[in-house]
């Protein structure tokens, strides 16, 4: 699987090999994997994102994300 990063910037990143976006709300640790139905985004939330690299970002530069299994 292959997670797409669309930020406000109009950029995006490829994260080849997704795993897991991990981040902490209401005090707890939360990992996704595979189901990001649950998946919100959140301005002052850091998430990170670990596939082939791992990229840590704030939810207020992210548009969207995609997950796409290929």
């Amino acid at each position: 699987m292959k997670l797409i990063i669309d930020f406000k910037t109009g950029s995006d990143e490829t994260i080849s090999e997704f795993e897991s976006v991990s981040y902490v709300a209401n005090g707890s640790r939360k990992t996704l994997t595979d189901d990001l139905s649950t998946f919100s985004i959140v301005d002052g939330r850091t998430y990170n994102f670990k596939g082939r690299y791992q990229l840590s970002v704030n939810g207020s530069e992210i548009k969207s994300i995609a997950l796409i299994n290929d």
